[in-house]
């Protein structure tokens, strides 16, 4: 995870696994995630590994107007 003497705001995911830590969850299901393709990151020293499966990024960056809502 982050180290706490670092000027940079921690990673979401640095966030997320402190929290799950905090309350001693082993698992985890998230939704909406903003990632593209799909894969996995292991946050180093946080014990917790994300996985995502988004949008393919040839779909994301042509079809950027539909994921703007709409009004009537």
């Amino acid at each position: 995870m982050d180290s706490d003497s670092s000027d940079r705001p921690a990673r979401r995911t640095a966030l997320i696994a402190a929290e799950l830590h905090r309350y001693n969850i082993d698992i985890a299901a998230l939704s909406e995630t903003r990632l593209a393709d799909e894969g996995s990151l292991t946050e180093v020293g946080g014990g917790y590994t994300f996985f995502w499966k988004g949008l393919p990024s040839w779909y994301r960056s042509r079809n950027t107007h539909l994921s703007s809502p709409t009004t009537s």
